[in-house]
C-alpha cells in the first residue's frame, strides 16, 4: 500500500489488484513530543472485469487438419479463471483443454464457417465471433477390400470370378480403376468399371499349381489407392 497526506487527510492507496491484510503505523510529532498509533487495514478482494486482448481473428487451415488457439493470447483476467464456450456446428467442433481451444473440421467437410463464442469470468461476460475456412485437399480413393476368392484359394471351375468393394471417391473425381493379375514374371492388367469381374483360366492362360497374386488400384488422377494382394491357385485337377 502507498499513502497521501494533504490537508490534514491521509489517503490509503492499495497497490492495483491487491487484496490482504497489512498494518500502518502513523507517527505523530511537534518537534518536542512524540507518538504512533497502529492502524490495521484489511483490503477486500472484488471481481475484476476480463480484458479482451484483442478479437480471435479469422482461421484458415487445410481440410481434415486440426488448428489450435492459444486463448491467453485474446483473454485475460486477473483474478479469474476464464470459462470459454464455443458453439460448434455439424461441420466444425471445438474443445477446450486448459488455455487452448481446438479445432477440429468434420472428415472431408472444407468451406466457410461462423464460429460465436463467450468468455466469462462468472460474472463479467464478453461475446466474440471468427470465421474458420477450410481449405479442400485432394483426398485419395476409398480403401479397397478384396472380397473374392479369399486368398490362397483352390480354385474349383475354370470359370472363376473376382469381386472387391465399391470404390469411391469423397471428392467425387473420376477414378481408373485396374486389376493386377500377377505369376512368375508375367503381369496383366485390366480396366475395370465394376465391382467384380469373370474369368477363364484358359482364356487367360494361367499356369497350374502356382499362386498367383491379384490386386486393384483406383487412381484420382494425382492419388492412388492399392488394395492388399490375395492369390489363389488353379489345381491341375481341373483341367479336364
Amino acid at each position: 500500500i502507498s499513502i497521501a497526506i494533504g490537508n490534514n487527510n491521509l489517503d490509503i492507496i492499495p497497490m492495483e489488484n491487491w487484496y490482504g491484510e497489512s498494518e500502518l503505523i502513523i507517527i505523530f510529532s511537534d518537534d518536542e513530543f512524540i507518538d504512533s498509533v497502529l492502524i490495521n487495514i484489511s483490503v477486500e478482494s472484488v471481481n475484476d472485469p476480463l480484458i479482451q486482448l484483442s478479437q480471435f481473428p479469422p482461421v484458415n487451415l487445410l481440410e481434415d487438419m486440426n488448428y489450435g488457439i492459444d486463448l491467453g493470447l485474446y483473454y485475460t483476467d486477473v483474478d479469474s479463471d476464464l470459462i470459454y464456450t464455443f458453439q460448434s456446428s455439424d461441420n466444425i467442433i471445438i474443445t477446450v483443454d486448459g488455455n487452448v481451444a481446438t479445432i477440429t473440421p468434420t472428415a472431408n467437410w472444407f468451406g466457410e464457417d461462423i464460429v460465436a463464442t463467450s468468455i466469462s469470468d462468472g460474472e463479467y461476460t464478453i461475446l466474440d465471433t471468427f470465421s474458420v475456412i477450410v481449405v479442400a485437399v485432394n483426398d485419395a480413393p476409398t480403401d479397397i477390400e478384396l472380397t473374392s476368392p479369399l486368398s490362397e484359394t483352390y480354385l474349383e471351375n475354370l470359370n472363376f470370378i473376382l469381386s472387391w468393394n465399391q470404390i469411391f471417391d469423397v471428392d467425387n473425381d473420376e477414378l481408373t480403376n485396374t486389376l493386377y493379375i500377377e505369376y512368375e514374371s508375367n503381369s496383366l492388367s485390366f480396366n475395370i468399371e465394376e465391382s467384380s469381374i469373370a474369368f477363364n483360366v484358359v482364356e487367360l492362360q494361367l499356369p497350374y499349381d502356382i499362386p498367383i497374386t491379384w490386386y486393384v488400384s483406383a487412381s484420382d488422377g494425382s492419388l492412388i489407392t492399392i488394395s492388399q494382394q490375395f492369390t489363389f491357385i488353379v489345381p491341375s485337377s481341373i483341367k479336364y
